[in-house]
């Protein structure tokens, strides 16, 4: 790390910081409300896996922006390919085709072998798009009755925070008034919590609700949580329980995923898997975009 070139001050989080720090702290406290914590760092500029403060002080960001920075900040191949992007056409608007937005949805789907890309521009969009296309699927093709799907997730899971993927995670934020019902880690009828890896009790709660669960999310490694591995054979269990009572296993790798466990999708560590629908976002793009993939077709 290089020295800092100003004088370091006492701030009120107990720790010593400079004084071009503790100015950026205080603006950000007095202006800006919202988002995650964040350290007691305010970064100026980043390449690679080195990122640089206000003091020219560098560190090694382990934290790659929660995954969207997994191939290095100002990747030289992403870069130029969004500049070049942005120089031709920065926007092509949703009332005309763009030519490179079909050859990557062609790309997506031939390297995952699904059939649709629908693309959004967060993490909690492209979760909230899998929700729709579950129950639509639910209302228009498995025949549960109307408002009685639901969605079942895992305890401790994340998957976003607006207010429509809040209501999945085992806590939900108080405050904010009705969340979308029937959703969330627990049995629709018993109320069982469902923990993360515990295929039997979802095996439980699928034999008791199956009728009327339109699908089944999970992070095939969690993140949120603590960085938390399935039981060996758990995702496979899950896929095949899925299919034994016709619901949809729905995969959310927006930060597992593309190549950050050695594979290009965590779930793929598990042979035999083929998720109805897969979320992706942040390191897919380059923290760009994020879609929701699907595998569904009209007969599923």
């Amino acid at each position: 790390m290089a020295p800092s070139a100003n004088p370091e001050v006492n701030h009120d989080n107990g720790l010593a910081l400079s004084e071009k720090t503790a100015d950026v702290i205080d603006r950000w406290r007095q202006n800006i409300r919202g988002g995650f914590a964040t350290f007691p760092v305010a970064i100026e500029s980043a390449k690679g896996h080195i990122i640089t403060d206000v003091d020219g002080k560098e560190y090694i960001d382990f934290i790659s922006q929660f995954a969207v920075m997994s191939f290095g900040y100002s990747h030289p191949k992403i870069l130029q390919a969004t500049v070049d992007q942005l120089q031709k056409m920065p926007l092509s608007g949703t009332a005309y085709i763009s030519p490179l937005y079909v050859k990557f949805a062609e790309r997506i789907n031939k390297k995952f072998g699904f059939d649709r890309v629908a693309t959004m521009m967060s993490g909690s969009e492209a979760i909230d798009a899998a929700l729709k296309i579950a129950r639509k699927w639910a209302y228009t093709v498995k025949g549960i009755p109307e408002n009685e799907a639901w969605i079942v997730t895992c305890d401790q899971c994340y998957h976003g925070s607006t207010l429509a993927t809040m209501p999945l995670a085992t806590v939900v934020s108080k405050d904010f008034g009705r969340h979308v019902p029937n959703v969330g880690p627990f049995g629709p009828s018993s109320r069982k919590l469902i923990p993360f890896g515990d295929i039997e009790t979802l095996r439980e709660t699928f034999e008791e609700d199956g009728h009327r669960i339109a699908a089944f999310m999970l992070e095939p490694i969690q993140g949120w949580a603590g960085t938390i591995f399935p039981p060996k054979g758990y995702l496979k269990a899950v896929y095949d329980l899925c299919k034994k009572h016709n619901i949809l296993m729905i995969c959310d790798e927006v930060q597992s995923g593309y190549g950050r466990t050695g594979k290009d999708l965590s779930y793929q560590h598990e042979e035999g898997v083929q998720p109805d629908i897969v979320a992706l976002g942040k390191a897919v793009t380059g923290g760009k975009l994020s879609i929701p993939i699907s595998s569904l077709t009209e007969s599923h």
